[in-house]
């Protein structure tokens, strides 16, 4: 499915609410689920109660949109993924200053849209714009004509003695078909990644996604993603954030030289690896020889080195490299398949702000071990937990 397929799917705006259903009668169907779905899971029947609409033409609705990882089937029923809620935003962005059956109309029509963007870059007559559609594989002059009448008729396009310009309406018509188009391509082209996003998770910048890198797990190389977050791991690094909500092994080795080194460290886990750590033996026995009530008490023993403990489960797993360079891949939480799982690498200043805002909220309301440790062992003191047990041992 390319972009331009998947637009024209979601603005088709043949299948409307009946008329007593006023609110929202001008969207698409397909828009329309997509905002349904935006709240809660749901079934294509209980899909098809919400909007008023039959089973056949609800499953028809979402089809596309799980096709391009708008949408995600999973226990809950179907969810809106992390690219279909930039979509939707972009659409209700404009919602109000565009006609829906306008935007349809321009997503079905290659030949309209090249006549409003060579209107956008400055008025011409009708017989110059055939000319230049002739070397530029355009519209016919008979098209030309025809379409710029209808522009014309519906206040996208004015005439002055005889040459043809945008109004704003149509510049504004235009752009919205632009910025769906965009956020579109990224969509198909990232799904691998963004599909296990929820559509909840705070302003993430699809468009800033156009130059990334990504990278996929394979059948043949299920660690490509781990593997990436391993050799970013530098020891002349300034600073390093991190983000994850599981432990593992070799992760944490390939860390050893900046954890050791001189770079200024902060981690934010998950409640439950700190569970994990206390029960690995050779985590206990380490810490327990190196001081393990520093460790609990201030982050870990190196003095570089701060972690704190989180309640919520984040969607991401986040590296930040000296402020410049982030890695992010979908957590465990997303249950994303791990021979699904791909991660983004990039430079672009927009993700990696993002990345240090969603970072920076995460570690606010994180808390340091020592305090988690003695909360867990206060909820669980009639529990016979032997990893509480052997952690208490050493305390």
């Amino acid at each position: 499915m390319t972009p331009a397929e998947l637009l024209q799917a979601l603005l088709d705006s043949r299948v409307q609410l009946p008329p007593t259903q006023a609110k929202n009668s001008a969207s698409p169907t397909r828009i329309r689920v997509l905002r349904a779905l935006r709240t809660r899971g749901y079934s294509v029947s209980e899909v098809a109660e919400q909007l008023h609409i039959t089973r056949q033409t609800a499953y028809q609705a979402i089809k596309p949109s799980q096709e391009a990882g708008l949408v995600r089937e999973g226990g809950a029923g179907y969810t809106l993924s992390c690219s279909g809620a930039a979509l939707l935003d972009v659409y209700d962005r404009f919602e109000d200053q565009v006609i829906a059956d306008s935007l349809s109309r321009l997503s079905r029509s290659e030949h309209q849209r090249w006549i409003l963007r060579a209107l956008r870059e400055q008025p011409e007559r009708k017989a110059t714009l055939a000319t230049r559609a002739v070397a530029e594989d355009g519209p016919s002059r008979t098209t030309i004509h025809r379409i710029i009448d209808a522009l014309r008729d519906c206040g996208y396009v004015t005439e002055t003695r005889g040459s043809y310009e945008l109004t704003d309406t149509g510049r504004l018509l235009l752009e919205a078909y632009e910025e769906l188009r965009s956020t579109a391509e990224q969509a198909i082209e990232k799904r691998a990644f963004l599909r296990w996003l929820p559509a909840d998770i705070e302003g993430f910048p699809v468009s800033a996604l156009a130059e990334v890198t990504v990278i996929h797990n394979t059948p043949d190389q299920p660690h490509n993603v781990l593997n990436t977050f391993m050799s970013a791991a530098d020891p002349d690094l300034v600073t390093f954030c991190g983000m994850a909500t599981i432990m593992s092994p070799a992760l944490n080795q390939a860390h050893q030289p900046i954890l050791t080194g001189e770079t200024t460290v902060t981690l934010v886990f998950t409640e439950n690896v700190l569970g994990q750590l206390h029960q690995d033996p050779e985590f206990v026995d380490y810490v327990a020889s190196d001081d393990y009530g520093s460790y609990l008490e201030g982050g870990v023993a190196p003095q570089n080195v701060s972690v704190s403990f989180v309640r919520e489960s984040p969607s991401l797993h986040i590296g930040i490299y000296d402020n410049d360079r982030v890695i992010m891949a979908p957590a465990s939480s997303a249950d994303v398949p791990e021979i699904e799982t791909a991660a983004v690498c990039s430079a672009d200043p927009r993700l990696v702000d993002w990345a240090i805002q969603c970072f920076k909220k995460y570690q606010v309301s994180g808390r340091p071990p020592l305090q988690v440790f003695r909360d867990q062992i206060e909820a669980q003191k009639s529990s016979s937990d032997p990893a509480f047990e052997h952690a208490s041992a050493h305390e």
